[in-house]
């Protein structure tokens, strides 16, 4: 039996990692040729939003087949929909003379579809995958996978973006979507199900679904948390690589290798939840993102005190080193906590309505951030981040102090 759950961990990183690479190279270079096109932040904001946000548009329509289709079936169609789509934007760069922003927003709009099909789809199978009691190593898994991720494309992305254009990047970006493909083909969706009686019936609508999201209070505390997090970290990842790429003018690969730097920090992040058991994960949660609150204001210091740009650089270093570990931990306690309470006939429904709203956030957060910094000199726009991620959370807690009374 342990030989089949590290098989199954094998194939769900590598089947990650291959995909998300795949995904994210051309995405990514989208963004920095809209930004070579444009020198706007909003312009780059927009690029890196644009999946997302088509992605939020289908969330009902997912509702309505996400627990009631196999979710190895749905997975395979999101890869599909993503291979053709990278195959269909390398072609109309090549034999069409159609505005590159025409054809970018049009694939990025495509991805944003079957990437959210084949997360939802998958990684709400990580039960049925490996079990209730390697939940938190198969969240670990992914995310650490995640981590590896920001080591390897922003690095890859600027590569081959400044050596080879964007054409060979992304047909390089659609045969990395084989592998996938086949290893969702060799695994086991069924090998550990065990659903859990519900006294909430199975639903297909969002508004029930977002009535099951609060109905569970266990859950909805996380969810408060994590909404937090995912709207200011959105932000620091647009105002991150505008500040150095277009406001302090590094060059692509000294910024993939600082990005690179960050997540070598992140892997290492992603190895505690590992070994993280789940009667400590609210905690943890909440006392990463009390951490995550000082270290936007500490940024906001480092940049208000220096206009060195060696120190700038060494401090984007340190405090997007600390940002990613955060990340790297409380993304997968976070995702193990919400499926170890849901119960299994409903869980589909419910991660979608989960990590829908969490999304919503990437646009709201990138776009507030892009306009701040438009208006705002850089250290405060970081400060004011940080005095409110700290005051929202001192808000929720004396919430949960008030409800334990």
């Amino acid at each position: 039996m342990k030989n089949i759950i590290t098989l199954q961990l094998l194939k769900t990183g590598i089947t990650l990692f291959c995909l998300l690479l795949a995904n994210g190279l051309t995405n990514f270079a989208i963004s920095l040729e809209f930004l070579k096109r444009t020198g706007s932040s909003i312009s780059f904001g927009l690029g890196l939003v644009i999946g997302p946000l088509t992605g939020l548009l289908v969330a009902s329509v997912l509702l309505k087949v996400i627990d009631h289709y196999p979710k190895k079936k749905l997975a395979l169609l999101g890869i599909t929909g993503i291979a053709l789509s990278a195959l269909l934007f390398t072609l109309l760069l090549y034999f069409t003379s159609l505005p590159f922003t025409l054809i970018a927003i049009f694939h990025l709009g495509n991805t944003g579809i079957f990437i959210r099909m084949f997360n939802l789809s998958f990684l709400a199978s990580n039960l049925a995958l490996v079990g209730e009691k390697n939940l938190e190593k198969a969240s670990a898994v992914e995310q650490g996978t995640f981590s590896l991720l920001v080591i390897v494309q922003p690095a890859l992305a600027a590569f081959l973006w400044n050596f080879y254009g964007i054409k060979l990047l992304s047909l390089f970006a659609f045969l990395l979507t084989l592998l996938p493909f086949l290893l969702i083909l060799s695994m086991n969706f069924s090998r550990f199900v065990q659903p859990k009686k519900s006294t909430v019936s199975a639903t297909n609508s969002f508004s029930n679904s977002f009535k099951l999201l609060f109905h569970q209070t266990v859950i909805t505390n996380v969810f408060w948390l994590m909404l937090i997090f995912s709207f200011f970290m959105a932000s620091y990842q647009v105002l991150y690589p505008f500040l150095l790429l277009e406001h302090y003018q590094i060059h692509p690969l000294t910024f993939g290798i600082i990005t690179s730097i960050i997540g070598i920090v992140a892997v290492f992040g992603s190895i505690l939840p590992f070994f993280t058991h789940s009667r400590h994960s609210l905690k943890l949660i909440k006392s990463a993102l009390i951490i995550f609150g000082f270290a936007f204001l500490l940024l906001g210091s480092f940049l208000f005190l220096s206009s060195s740009i060696t120190f700038t650089l060494i401090s984007f270093i340190i405090i997007g080193s600390l940002l990613s570990f955060i990340n790297s931990i409380i993304e997968p306690l976070s995702y193990a906590y919400v499926q170890r309470h849901a119960v299994q006939e409903t869980i589909g429904a419910l991660t979608t309505v989960y990590y829908t709203l969490l999304e919503l956030m990437i646009p709201i957060g990138t776009l507030l951030a892009s306009t701040l910094i438009l208006y705002f000199t850089d250290y405060f726009v970081f400060i004011l981040f940080g005095v409110f991620i700290l005051t929202l959370i001192l808000i929720l807690n004396r919430k949960d102090k008030n409800n334990e009374k």
